[in-house]
Order: C-alpha cells, then sequence, then structure tokens
C-alpha cells in the first residue's frame, strides 16, 4: 500500500494493518495537532530521499509502529523529528537504513518529544547515526536493543547543539567505521544519559572512542557495560572545553 499523509490535520485516528511500500515518504505529517496513527506492518521506501517516518510542524500527536522500517537511500531517515513538540513515538521493530547521512532516529530542531523504541537499528551508510538528536531541548528517548553502525563517521548516538534530554539505552553499541564514535556529545549541555550495555568502537582514526565529549558541560553519562576502543583509541575523551561532566 501507498504511505499516510496528513496535513495541516488535527485531532484524527489512522489505523492500517498491512505494509506501507513507498516510492516516497511512509508516513508524513505536516502542521498536525492530536492526531494518532496506528500501524501494524513494515515501513519500506525506495524514493530518493524518502523517510519512513517524517514529522514537521507538528504537536502533540502520537505514532504507534509495531513492524520494521527499512530505507535504501542518501538522506533517507527511518524516523526525522523536525520543528515539532510534544509528540508520542512508541516502536516495537528494527530500524535499517543504506544511504549516506540516513539516521536511524533523527529529532532536529525539536522539543519534549518521547520516542520508545524496542528493536536493532543498523546503519551501514557514511555519515549517518544511529540515533541522532541536533539542537533539541529536553526530548526523551528509551531504547531496548543494539545500534549497530558500518560506515565512516558514523556514531551511534549523537547529541549535538541539544541540552537536557534524557536517553537510555538497554543494548550495545557497535560502531566500525573510520572515526567513528560510539556515543558523542558537542556542544551539548545538562544531559542524561543511562547506557545499559557494552560500547564497541573499532576505528583506527584517532576519533573513534567509545565516549566522546567536545565542548559540552555538565552531562551525566551513567554506563552499566564496558568501553571497548578496538582500534587503539583512548576509551573516553574530553577536549579541554568540556567541563564538569560525570
Amino acid at each position: 500500500s501507498g504511505g499516510i499523509i496528513l496535513n495541516t490535520s488535527s485531532n484524527n485516528t489512522v489505523d492500517l494493518t498491512g505494509n506501507i511500500d513507498s516510492g516516497g515518504i511512509g508516513i508524513q505529517m505536516l502542521l498536525g495537532e492530536g492526531n494518532t496513527i496506528n500501524v501494524t506492518g513494515n515501513i519500506d521506501t525506495a524514493n530518493g530521499s524518502a523517510s519512513g517516518v517524517y514529522m514537521r510542524l507538528t504537536e502533540f500527536n502520537t505514532i504507534n509502529i509495531t513492524g520494521n522500517v527499512t530505507t535504501l537511500n542518501d538522506f533517507a531517515d527511518a524516523f526525522e523529528l523536525e520543528n515539532s513538540g510534544s509528540n508520542t513515538i512508541n516502536f516495537n521493530g528494527n530500524i535499517t537504513t543504506s544511504g549516506i547521512g540516513a539516521e536511524g532516529i533523527l529529532i532536529n530542531a525539536s522539543h519534549l518529544n518521547t520516542t520508545t523504541m524496542t528493536g536493532n537499528i543498523n546503519i551501514s551508510g557514511a555519515n549517518a547515526y544511529g540515533i541522532l538528536i541536533s539542537v533539541s531541548n529536553s526530548n526523551t528517548t528509551t531504547m531496548t536493543g543494539n545500534i549497530t553502525t558500518t560506515g565512516s563517521v558514523s556514531r551511534g548516538i549523537y547529541i549535538f547543539g541539544s541540552d537536557s534530554n534524557t536517553t537510555t539505552m538497554t543494548g550495545n553499541i557497535s560502531t566500525t567505521g573510520l572515526n567513528a564514535p560510539g556515543l558523542e556529545l558537542n556542544a551539548s549541555d545538562s544531559n542524561n544519559i543511562t547506557m545499559n550495555g557494552d560500547i564497541t568502537t573499532s576505528s583506527t582514526g584517532g576519533d573513534g572512542e567509545p565516549i566522546r565529549f567536545t565542548n559540552s558541560d555538565s552531562n551525566t553519562i551513567t554506563l552499566s557495560g564496558a568501553a571497548h576502543s578496538l582500534g587503539g583509541d583512548q576509551a573516553i575523551s574530553l577536549d579541554t572545553d568540556s567541563q564538569s561532566n560525570t
């Protein structure tokens, strides 16, 4: 079946049992408020820059997906939140992206959203991240599953320019590409990250630490597991502009 599109729509409920095999975006919501979308089935997009789920300028919506999300092309994120607030996303399934810059979960310029995922994230493109939180504050992300990236500069979790987010992961992070940290905070303050699992990196490029801080202050990371740097980088990197992290 084709995708689900809700543009300038409010207080609707959409229920779909079946797969979405779309040449475009699987689920698109623009300028939406108070909507609920329930999907039981897989989402597979095949067109350039086509995300699995794309939400922009939305608030107070709920999306429940039981199934896998797969994207093939460059910049085709599995889940993308742009300029959106106070949305709830519940996802039970696996994420697979193959393109350059194709994130598993992207939260960009968005605040107060809650994302819960049970499943694995597999990223094979370069400059693509398992979870990217960019210029976004006070979001809550909970994941039960593993994150694996194989491309160069493809981080497991990357928090950039973002403050006061809470991220909890139960599972392992593995990166094998060049200059691919497992968990990195850049220009981000007062975030709380709980990691129940191992972080393993294999990069030999000098920037592939399991945990990396750049210009980031007052963050808390609780790691119940091991930080393995198989490529020879140190386990934890803090630059001189990062202060009061624990």
